[in-house]
């Protein structure tokens, strides 16, 4: 899905520029959350 990819770039641009932590706000609706996760890997 479109938002997944879309939260995996821009957690991808975040974290290499030296941040080191992410955090999600699910709002009880993690399986979005969970394939970001999978993508960063």
């Amino acid at each position: 899905a479109y938002g997944i990819h879309l939260g995996t770039e821009m957690c991808k641009k975040i974290l290499a520029h030296g941040i080191k932590t992410v955090h999600l706000y699910t709002l009880n609706l993690e399986k979005s959350a969970l394939a970001i996760l999978a993508n960063l890997g």
